[in-house]
């Protein structure tokens, strides 16, 4: 394993040795005078270095004189151009045709003469840089074959190279060595590899280690799964394994290791601590003995009960070993008889747990979702172009198809592998996608209220969206389909900030009028997918079930660009750093995990929300001057008073006095489930109203007020043959008319009677 890894590292050596480029003066001389020797002096503009071919070359440019490439397409099987414009779109070409591979040998051995163009238009620099560069300095390399925290690696390197022409480049053996410049530059190569290999050693002990030595080291010291641990952890353990390996049992540590590896990844830490339960006694004998979870670095716990009692102990302690679920029948008894006479009400325990939730992917709209649909959508209109190339599981040769018969030969694959069988190609629904072409603002708009919804708003929504092109690789897809979730993830919040109930609504319609559902036909109707296969010569019975399932997730993986952006899981994040964690520390603990094994679905709630709210307040500011003498008091007063309109009152306040400032008397009717009642709002000046007795509470619970007792105690004839004091109801027996016949006039000031319409 260990010389894997040594000759993957010399590998990537070779290959930033091949693919750097530096600034050479008597390259771009012998190739004009190559093209002056054979073509004439005219072909070169001396004064114009932009049209050189070498500086055109190291740009990815195509010269006069250079033949052009053609290739396959990986993406579209089509012949295209190999330029640098072309590879900017058919991005799984451009991945097959990297330095070294067998496309890569392939084009070279075809085009001998043109590797400097090659690895220009696969490594393109600016020309104007290249211009202006000095002769030996480096103009660009690969990204990926320098790491991020190789901060002065280039720099290095470039002192290397000024050192060795500095020291070995001799211009006076052109005179007599045509080939001096290109034996030279590749005997500087050679001596490149050990360079590199030198300067990177150096740098060991430091923060610019490389990733080989890096991971050789924390190998060495028992640490795996460390491609799962950041750059961050990996250099912190990298300076600090010796100290944690001498100080392992000391708490201080252990905090530390806990700070780091854990915290660091925000996977949580609890620790379990036995105490008695005493609220059952004097009733029970014994004390019940629970454990209490109380956590160790997040400050809270993330799932999972805070009381648990021995069983569930035991039960979170079964998959620990081997022969504990054997054993627990005999231990378990022993360890109650144990803690219920523990001399302490509080035990420490050496039980730690790592319980924790996965909300990663927990959304409505889910990542996935969002690229199997819109891998149908698009394929069925001829946006989604690509072609996937499927592994035969029985030859293992490839089978190319394009998005959408990917799409159809998936649908069969995955119905099969569970135990349907398809004999014709069916309909399948495309949800939630984003409409082609897209909406404008005036569009979404047109579903809401103007007055409630702003055209900012619709402005938001839209910020993100983009036009879908005609997408002609896997990569490209999956990245408009990410920029798709994130618009999808941001309007939903934008929905939630709308408090207005009316508005919320409209603005989710308004959303949802971005997107729309489509059933397609994947075939022509009653196409069968035994004449499919047929046709493609794809021999569909040598599968077995077994076999259509690994087609199924092989063709999802390939389509959808999920091969391409693969990550861990949280599950085996947390696996790894609380593996990593028990080592370090060096305790016998018993660490356990939990974690939910699939997503979490969010549901989007919807909390209440309320509408316009009208509210008035009123306040009083008291004054005291002493040189001001009250001459005259004028008093306010407001009263409120229900009435059944079922009924008549004919006098329903006593006062002393009278009311020779009324103002206001306000009647309406209340509309709701229980019986209507007259509103009358009283605004009286200058009056003094005195109760006549103290109101109480009635059986009828109606409002109490001045008379409503007499009136309560009358019979039903009675109550009926009192007069309405306003004059509108005309008294009859309960039951024998409707309320809009009783009610002779249909207005007055402050109500409005609208009969009931079928």
């Amino acid at each position: 394993m260990t010389d894997n890894i040594q000759q993957i590292y010399i590998d990537k050596v070779l290959q930033l040795v091949g693919t750097i480029r530096i600034k050479s003066e008597a390259t771009a001389a012998g190739l004009n005078k190559e093209l002056t020797d054979y073509h004439g002096a005219d072909t070169v503009d001396t004064l114009d270095p932009t049209t050189w071919r070498y500086y055109r070359n190291l740009a990815g440019e195509y010269h006069d004189f250079d033949e052009p490439m053609y290739i396959t397409s990986m993406d579209t099987l089509e012949n295209i151009l190999f330029s640098k414009e072309n590879l900017k779109i058919h991005r799984a070409t451009y991945r097959a045709y990297q330095y070294g591979t067998r496309q890569y040998r392939e084009l070279t051995t075809r085009y001998p003469n043109q590797t400097a163009l090659i690895l220009g238009i696969l490594y393109p620099v600016e020309i104007e840089a290249a211009i202006q560069a000095q002769d030996g300095e480096i103009l660009g390399w690969p990204e990926e074959l320098v790491e991020e925290n190789e901060y002065s690696f280039i720099y290095k390197l470039q002192d290397w190279i000024y050192g060795y022409k500095s020291r070995w480049h001799n211009a006076a053996f052109n005179l007599s060595d045509e080939l001096y410049e290109t034996v030279n530059y590749g005997t500087m190569a050679l001596f490149m590899i050990p360079a590199i290999m030198n300067i990177r050693l150096a740098a060991c002990k430091t923060n610019e280690v490389h990733s080989y030595h890096l991971t050789q080291f924390l190998s060495s010291h028992g640490v795996t799964d460390v491609e799962l641990l950041t750059k961050e952890q990996m250099l912190w353990l990298y300076r600090n394994m010796p100290y944690i390996e001498r100080n392992s049992g000391q708490r201080d540590t252990f905090d530390w290791v806990v700070d780091n590896i854990l915290t660091k990844r925000k996977i949580p830490l609890a620790k379990f601590t036995m105490q008695h339960d005493v609220s059952a006694q004097p009733e029970e004998l014994y004390s019940t003995p629970m454990f209490r979870r109380s956590p160790l670095n997040l400050g809270y716990n993330v799932a999972g009960q805070d009381v648990i009692t021995v069983d569930d102990i035991f039960d979170k302690e079964a998959e620990l070993a081997r022969d504990n679920v054997l054993m627990r029948e005999d231990l378990q008894a022993e360890a109650q008889v144990k803690l219920e006479n523990s001399p302490s009400n509080v035990l420490a325990t050496k039980a730690l747990e790592s319980a924790m939730v996965d909300y990663s992917d927990s959304t409505p709209y889910r990542m996935e979702d969002i690229l199997l649909n819109h891998w149908l959508d698009w394929s069925m209109r001829g946006l989604y172009t690509a072609f996937v190339g499927v592994t035969n599981p029985r030859t293992g040769e490839r089978i190319p198809l394009s998005a959408k018969e990917a799409y159809i030969f998936m649908t069969y694959a995955f119905c099969s592998s569970i135990g349907i069988d398809l004999t014709h190609v069916p309909q399948v629904l495309a949800s939630r996608v984003q409409r082609v072409p897209l909406v404008n603002e005036d569009e979404i708009l047109s579903v809401v209220d103007r007055a409630l919804v702003d055209r900012s708003i619709a402005t938001q929504a839209l910020s993100l969206q983009q036009p879908v092109p005609v997408l002609i690789s896997t990569e490209a897809f999956y990245s408009q389909c990410r920029t798709i979730y994130q618009c999808m993830d941001m309007q939903r919040r934008l929905v939630a900030y709308q408090e207005h109930h009316v508005r919320r609504g409209m603005v989710q319609n308004m959303v949802h009028r971005i997107y729309s559902d489509n059933v397609w036909d994947l075939a022509e109707p009653d196409t069968t997918y035994a004449a499919w296969f047929a046709e493609r010569n794809i021999r569909i019975t040598d599968f077995t079930k077994e076999q259509l399932g690994l087609l199924y997730v092989e063709l999802t993986r390939e389509a959808t660009g999920l091969a391409l952006n693969t990550t861990e899981s949280m599950k085996d994040l947390q696996s790894a750093m609380t593996r990593l964690t028990k080592q370090l520390v060096s305790y016998s603990v018993h660490l356990m995990t939990e974690i939910n094994d699939s997503a979490i679905r969010d549901m989007n709630w919807s909390v209440v929300r309320l509408g316009d709210i009208d509210a008035s307040g009123s306040a009083h500011q008291y004054v005291s001057d002493l040189t001001v003498e009250i001459e005259r008091f004028f008093a306010h007063a407001m009263a409120t008073i229900y009435m059944d309109v079922n009924c008549g009152i004919r006098q329903l306040i006593s006062a002393s006095g009278s009311a020779k400032y009324c103002q206001e008397i306000n009647v309406k009717l209340r509309a709701g489930n229980t019986q209507p009642t007259w509103y009358a709002k009283l605004d009286i000046a200058g009056v003094t109203l005195h109760a006549a007795r103290e109101f109480s509470q009635n059986t009828r619970k109606v409002i109490p007020g001045f008379g409503i007792d007499e009136y309560l105690a009358l019979s039903a004839e009675q109550s009926q043959a009192i007069p309405d004091i306003y004059g509108c109801y005309t008294p009859s027996a309960p039951g024998e008319t409707t309320l809009s016949e009783r009610i002779r006039v249909p207005e007055l000031s402050g109500l409005f009677f609208i009969p009931p319409t079928l």
